[in-house]
């Protein structure tokens, strides 16, 4: 029956709904949807090619549409019937109750008007009619299922997640973040303030959207870090939702938007064969996701990089649509191709864009920008993290040019091999050592976000910062401490005036002071703002040093001084 879908073939369901929550009420529902051959394709494709709960009836491709489709009916059907709009995330599970009749889901649906996740327990009758392509659908029973707490995978274990989902992996909202670990983050970020915007080091994440807490990779069964079986399946890039990849301090996140089966969702792999699921999530909901996340009071001033991985290919024009999404969940706090007329051809510093409230930068890798209302052009090169050598040489990398460098941690049994192509990152230490602009990761967490602190020593600062405190740098280990007393001789950090990649140290000696005095001339008492300036100055101590932290400490401390 389903074995050619010629251009004149239209897939007509039509259904009726009978739903019980609580108390068991029964309304009549009925609606009539076509889908295009093109659509059929899309599903069976889909389905016989990845790992699902529909693993079964893979060799047969009616029942196979019939219940993928079945499963996205009765999702929408249930919203309309309770004026949500619903999309399906996820089949958990599906049960024969009797032979090619009736059948029981277990699903995962995603509200579009507030992006919030629920699971839904259906009964349904699916077949299709007699001599046409029509599916009869009755549901006989439907409920929201309470979400339970359930073992967490291991990557989700190592960062100390407080709660999983049903696939063992972290719930939004729940990953737990060491306070020391959040605030050296948070220390490398607000140091760089009078960086301009192209100078900024962002710790990032690739395919930030493909993640399984938003119900990507669901069925991985590969083990965190590589190298994999040869079998082994991982389709997801992150273990971890984008806003709480956001609180972890991964402020770089690629999204990739695509056109599929007539809706915008945030989709992966299309060239590697799999195509777009019908289960994937709408752009909107990741843009809102995002939105919410920079709207928060504790998040005023963090600079964000969104990355669109975008092209004719992918979104097939709809500019008015991704605009639209944009201006919606980001609009006032995107800074526009526009605003950067106003800078006559630099980009602002970091100071700079806080100050003007302007702290979302969108930007695609060519020069697909929807009529560049709010994305950039690409203003970075792209390398593979497989390119990468450590410090001194940093990959060939000349420090004036922005570079991206990039890791793949899919695997599609013996067709992808991610790492083998692209190369790993497991640890972030040369990658600061070389000031790489974008360190975009897979699979990012904890463990590895630890690799990228060149600040703080742990346990540091020991003492609440206050605008008097002074800190020094250990020339043992070359992390950074808040002395106890502020009169202990020691030598100054000095940077040059004129080029701050170049560091000595003070021949004399003195208590700590804010001035210039013990600095030779053109140079100056300082602080290195990235990893490669730390590590420029770690090569010339020999003792440890004062750094001149004190222009940041209202700023570390809660202040706004932009």
């Amino acid at each position: 029956m389903m074995g050619k879908y010629s251009a004149r073939s239209l897939l007509v369901i039509s259904y009726a709904i009978s739903i019980c929550f609580v108390g068991c009420t029964n309304v009549p529902f009925s609606v009539e949807i076509a889908s295009s051959p093109e659509e059929v394709n899309e599903y069976i494709h889909f389905y016989s090619e990845t790992p699902s709960s529909l693993e079964r009836f893979k060799n047969d491709s009616s029942r196979l549409f019939l219940l993928a489709k079945g499963a996205k009916i009765i999702t929408n059907g249930v919203g309309n019937m309770y004026q949500r709009d619903l999309d399906l995330r996820h089949i958990v599970s599906i049960k024969e109750l009797d032979v090619n009749s009736t059948y029981q889901y277990q699903l995962v649906v995603e509200d579009n008007t507030n992006g919030e996740p629920s699971q839904v327990a259906v009964t349904a009758k699916l077949g299709y009619a007699s001599n046409s392509w029509s599916i009869q659908s009755t549901i006989l029973h439907a409920e929201i299922i309470k979400s339970s707490k359930t073992p967490c995978d291991e990557l989700s274990r190592e960062s100390n997640c407080t709660k999983c989902m049903l696939t063992g992996r972290c719930e939004k909202g729940h990953v737990s973040l060491d306070p020391w670990l959040k605030f050296a983050l948070k220390t490398q970020r607000h140091i760089q303030i009078d960086k301009n915007f192209l100078d900024l080091k962002f710790l990032g994440a690739h395919n930030a959207f493909n993640d399984r807490a938003d119900f990507y990779g669901v069925f991985d069964d590969c083990k965190w870090p590589p190298p994999y079986k040869p079998l082994w399946i991982c389709l997801a890039n992150q273990e971890f939702a984008m806003s709480d990849l956001l609180d972890l301090g991964v402020h770089s996140l690629e999204l990739d938007p695509w056109w599929c089966i007539d809706k915008l969702t945030l989709s992966h792999a299309k060239d590697k064969g799999l195509g777009c699921s019908p289960t994937d999530r709408a752009f909107s909901n990741g843009v809102r996701e995002i939105g919410n996340w920079v709207k928060k009071p504790e998040n005023k001033g963090e600079i964000i990089r969104l990355y669109l991985e975008d092209g004719a290919d992918h979104t097939k024009g709809h500019d008015d649509l991704i605009n639209g999404i944009i201006e919606k969940y980001l609009g006032e706090f995107v800074f526009t191709p526009a605003d950067m007329k106003a800078f006559h051809g630099r980009w602002p510093s970091a100071r700079e864009l806080k100050k003007m409230g302007k702290t979302v930068i969108l930007a695609t890798d060519g020069s697909y920008t929807h009529g560049g209302k709010y994305i950039h052009n690409t203003f970075w090169q792209e390398w593979g993290a497989i390119e990468f050598t450590p410090y001194p040489d940093c990959g060939g990398k000349p420090r004036s040019v922005v570079r991206r460098f990039f890791c793949d941690s899919t695997h599609y049994g013996p067709f992808w091999n991610g790492p083998a192509e692209t190369g790993v990152i497991l640890d972030f230490t040369e990658y600061m050592k070389c000031g790489i602009e974008y360190s975009d990761a897979d699979q990012a967490n904890t463990v590895m976000l630890k690799t990228a602190v060149f600040t703080w020593a742990e346990g540091e600062p020991s003492e609440e910062l206050k605008k008097s405190s002074c800190v020094y740098i250990k020339a043992s280990s070359g992390r950074w401490h808040v002395a106890t007393n502020c009169t202990v001789s020691m030598h100054r950090a000095c940077s040059n005036e004129t080029n701050k990649d170049q560091w000595i140290m003070s021949k004399t000696m003195g208590p700590y002071k804010e001035d210039n005095t013990q600095c030779p001339e053109g140079f100056h008492f300082d602080v290195p703002t990235d990893g490669y300036q730390q590590q420029k100055l770690r090569e010339v101590l020999k003792q440890d040093v004062w750094i001149n932290l004190t222009p940041y400490l209202p700023l570390l401390m809660g202040e706004t001084i932009f």
